[in-house]
């Protein structure tokens, strides 16, 4: 039971990592 939340955690985790990498490369 613990699967989808660990899935939906690290989605959530993943998404706001590459949007703190996304936005210094759009500002290079």
């Amino acid at each position: 039971m613990m699967g989808h939340y660990a899935d939906v955690f690290i989605f959530y985790y993943l998404n706001r990592l590459s949007s703190v990498f996304l936005v210094p490369l759009l500002c290079y």
